[in-house]
């Protein structure tokens, strides 16, 4: 139990880290459009950046419960079908974007897409220059 508590305070520790390093715009990152999971017709925004050799991405979307499934009708042949979530999801990827890892949720995942966004929106240059700007446009 201890050990599990210790990894998991290694995981949020390593998201926090991301965030500061996000907000001191020292881990850039870049929008890119993924297939939905749940539906090949729409895309997901995804969030990636590169940390020295890892590529990572970040995004919302429908996950998919593995160990979770809902089973309809009755009789002999019930069907089960898996059971979808919205998760914040922050995975290690190769070039092709396919996962080769998955981080644990931990709660600060929140704050780091807050973060990202808030970067790759460019809403602190908006802010800049919204307030050094001395002409008024209409």
């Amino acid at each position: 139990m201890a050990e599990e508590k210790k990894e998991k305070n290694r995981w949020l520790d390593a998201v926090t880290r991301m965030i500061e390093l996000t907000q001191q715009g020292k881990l850039q990152w870049s929008v890119e459009y993924i297939p939905a999971p749940d539906d090949r017709d729409r895309t997901i925004v995804a969030f990636r950046t590169r940390y020295k050799d890892k590529l990572i991405s970040l995004f919302k979307g429908t996950v998919k419960l593995e160990d979770d499934a809902i089973t309809r009708g009755s009789g002999m042949f019930p069907e089960t079908r898996p059971t979808w979530a919205t998760k914040i999801v922050l995975e290690f990827v190769n070039s092709d974007g396919e996962t080769l890892w998955r981080f644990p949720e931990v709660d600060a995942l929140t704050d780091l897409l807050s973060a990202v966004q808030y970067q790759v929106a460019g809403v602190g240059d908006f802010l800049d220059e919204i307030f050094s700007d001395t002409e008024v446009v209409a």
